[in-house]
């Protein structure tokens, strides 16, 4: 929707335009579906993911009111599509979203992605929603970036996020940036973060 119709837009069409975001909404989130059938058909296929990012810094990008009113239901359709058609539903999202989270369990999101959990802590995270949704973690891609951070911090860190969020017999997966190009992770880097998550019981 940011590429279709600009993001400042997008912003303010709840309170300029609502119908006809509602009308967009509900085309994309029908062609949505219409792509998880394609998928249905080629094969057997374990999970659908959507990467949409709704969380700045310090907060949503928009009232959590308003992403009920006009998002949620839309979600709830693809998560129930995804379930009927036999797979787990993983949602990316990014930013400060802990106000979201608990949606995302009550529609049945299985499993969210995030490349930035330090911005709301491991431990906040898993007393809240562990055991209810799955967490599939990278390393904090802005924090692990710093030139100040050292091999030892990142090895903390690690052995800190999986013990927060193996208490629950599961619900975690670890997983390595895939364009650590883009955000300035060198390769030494990489592997401390590779090495780290295999001694801290990530290995298969």
């Amino acid at each position: 929707m940011r590429h279709l119709i600009g993001f400042e837009d997008l912003m303010v069409s709840p309170y300029t335009q609502p119908e006809g975001l509602e009308a967009l909404l509900d085309r994309l989130t029908d062609l949505t579906i219409e792509i998880m059938d394609q998928w249905v058909r080629i094969g057997p296929v374990d999970a659908f993911m959507s990467a949409e990012d709704w969380g700045l810094q310090t907060q949503l990008q928009m009232k959590i009111d308003t992403f009920r009113e006009f998002y949620r239901p839309r979600y709830a359709r693809l998560v129930e599509a995804a379930h009927e058609r036999g797979m787990h539903y993983f949602w990316h999202n990014c930013g400060f979203i802990v106000d979201m989270i608990p949606d995302m369990v009550e529609i049945g999101v299985d499993l969210v992605q995030l490349d930035q959990p330090r911005l709301m802590g491991h431990e906040r995270l898993s007393d809240a929603f562990g055991g209810e949704i799955s967490f599939w973690n990278t390393v904090d891609i802005q924090w692990s970036t710093s030139p100040h951070i050292a091999a030892e911090e990142i090895r903390a860190e690690v052995a800190e996020m999986t013990q927060a969020f193996g208490r629950f017999g599961g619900g975690f997966i670890a997983r390595h940036y895939p364009q650590p190009w883009d955000i300035g992770l060198s390769e030494e880097m990489q592997q401390v973060i590779y090495q780290a998550f295999l001694e801290n019981g990530c290995a298969l």
